[in-house]
């Protein structure tokens, strides 16, 4: 801000201006009623972020087949000779992209603990949920809630199959993202590859 009165004048009624035009802007929080709802919104922005990511893939693919083709590889790849095209322009037989994914165990954690702690449990609203998030847990009250979401039992603990059945049913989600993404490119399809990476304290 300057240090003229009328320089801080104009800075303060931009201040309140922007404010104003970003509270309109800015939809009421809508928490999700269950879990099934937050599923569902879970799937449809994971599919919206993966055709925004991998529309720039196929921005790639497109120059990668015009100006980078590979004539070893295509003579040992099947189908290139038969069909006259180079790898990188769909000449295999079998054309997929595989799409890895890191963090699905962590995502996959993080639901069932939503699910145990908020939804069937109730001890805690999703909002309180996110606000302990957005405060980093700090305080006693939010580290009561970070203690009841991390006792949930994590892949990995043997006694716990309903960790493993949240483990595939966040990878179902995220082939289905792959799925509905458009303009695959060779003409093939897009598959789930997965890392399983975890965050372990």
């Amino acid at each position: 801000r300057g240090g003229n009165k009328f320089s801080r004048f104009v800075a303060d009624r931009y201040g309140k201006m922007r404010k104003r035009y970003k509270d309109r802007r800015t939809a009421k929080p809508n928490p999700p009623a269950n879990m099934e709802e937050l599923l569902q919104r879970y799937q449809n922005r994971l599919n919206a972020l993966a055709c925004s990511v991998l529309a720039d893939h196929q921005r790639i693919e497109k120059i990668i087949c015009k100006d980078f083709t590979t004539p070893l590889a295509s003579s040992l790849s099947r189908g290139c000779i038969d069909s006259g095209k180079d790898v990188n322009e769909g000449g295999c037989q079998f054309n997929s992209s595989g799409i890895q994914a890191v963090g699905i165990t962590d995502a996959a954690d993080s639901l069932h603990a939503i699910n145990e702690v908020v939804y069937k449990q109730k001890r805690y609203s999703i909002d309180e949920i996110i606000s302990a998030i957005d405060n980093d847990f700090e305080g006693d009250y939010y580290q009561e809630i970070r203690e009841a979401l991390l006792a949930v039992p994590k892949l990995g603990q043997d006694e716990s199959p309903e960790a493993v059945r949240w483990v595939n049913k966040t990878l179902e989600i995220y082939c289905n993202a792959l799925k509905q993404v458009p303009d695959c490119p060779r003409g093939g399809m897009y598959t789930a590859g997965y890392y399983a990476l975890n965050v372990s304290d």
